[in-house]
């Protein structure tokens, strides 16, 4: 049926390869609709759109850790990789659901819209872990990878007390990565009475290697705006260019028993790996692989790979990857 695409609220909008526009938004009792115009780019006449139903298995909502704003609005996105999935259509949100205060939660079509497939749960934390997963936020990449983001009360328990988790999908949304924590934690209710809420929504971009965030967190002590860049999970590989070099150091060099690593984090925080190489590209040993607070952060290796058996003397990298910034030195093991 035709349809005034302003009567949705609390959406979004996407555009297909082929100039098809779709919008996602929910009506006053809480159904999810997705509207779709085929001849929105006409400039002598007003679009004219059509309606579907998608389910997400809840709905929107208020309250909670932003009680004057919204939880999240819903996020749509479509695939314009040329690729098999071309058109591919996305719809992610964080919703009210059975088990959970709220979950990150998508579905996707092939048809255009038409119809949706069963909603997915993007955050893996165990049900009903009784965690509140809020400002669910979804881009997709020109190469047709999707990436989320939200907020996250899974390692405090309080809705007020939150971390931003990652998570990405490379096949349509079929499956997701494990969920990445990306922040440390902040508390949402700094900044009250004068504004009790954070904002209703983040907004990210997503490129071919990664994700441009912008949004809200209060690190400062107050409530300011922050740009994160996100990158999905990669293995490090010896010789690739870094984006940025930032700090790192390994003493003594030359060393016998162990050698002593620092390197710099930046920002609020960022997922690092630390690994080592030895001289033909092959990882010996991780010393770091997780979630780290900004700043200069210490470790060590003991000249011993990852199964226990000690290294051999001789030449040896340490590369540090954290967030999308990598810088690699060498080291030496001497008898």
């Amino acid at each position: 049926p035709s349809f005034d695409a302003a009567e949705l609220v609390w959406g979004t909008l996407a555009v297909a390869s082929d100039g098809t526009l779709y919008v996602v938004g929910m009506d006053d009792p809480g159904t999810i609709y997705v509207a779709r115009s085929f001849d929105a780019r006409s400039s002598v006449a007003p679009p004219t759109f059509e309606l579907n139903t998608v389910g997400l298995g809840g709905t929107i909502t208020t309250g909670g850790p932003n009680p004057a704003g919204l939880c999240g609005q819903l996020w749509i996105g479509v695939d314009r990789s040329g690729g098999p999935r071309d058109g591919w259509l996305y719809v992610l949100a964080s919703v009210v659901t059975a088990t959970d205060p709220l979950d990150v939660m998508f579905a996707r079509s092939t048809d255009g819209g038409v119809t949706w497939s069963a909603p997915v749960r993007v955050n893996d934390d165990s049900p009903p872990g009784r965690a509140w997963q809020w400002f669910g936020t979804m881009s997709v990449a020109p190469n047709g990878r999707i990436d989320a983001v939200w907020n996250d009360s899974r390692l405090t328990g309080d809705s007020t007390k939150t971390a931003l988790f990652y998570s990405s999908s490379f096949d349509g949304g079929g499956t997701w990565s494990a969920n990445e924590q990306a922040s440390a934690v902040w508390a949402s209710t700094i900044g009250y009475p004068n504004q009790s809420k954070i904002g209703d929504y983040y907004h990210m971009i997503s490129d071919n290697t990664g994700a441009d965030l912008a949004w809200a967190a209060t690190f400062n002590g107050g409530q300011d705006v922050y740009y994160t860049r996100i990158t999905p999970p990669t293995a490090s590989v010896i010789g690739s260019a870094p984006r940025q070099a930032r700090g790192l150091t390994a003493e003594p060099n030359p060393f016998h028993e162990s050698i002593a690593i620092r390197f710099e984090v930046p920002g609020a925080g960022a997922r690092v790996r630390l690994d080592v190489f030895d001289a033909s590209g092959r990882r010996v040993a991780t010393l770091a692989d997780g979630f780290l607070a900004g700043g200069w952060r210490a470790a060590s290796w003991d000249g011993r790979e990852a199964s226990g058996r000690e290294a051999a003397p001789g030449l040896y990298f340490c590369r540090c990857q954290a967030g999308d910034r990598a810088s690699s030195v060498r080291m030496l093991r001497i008898r």
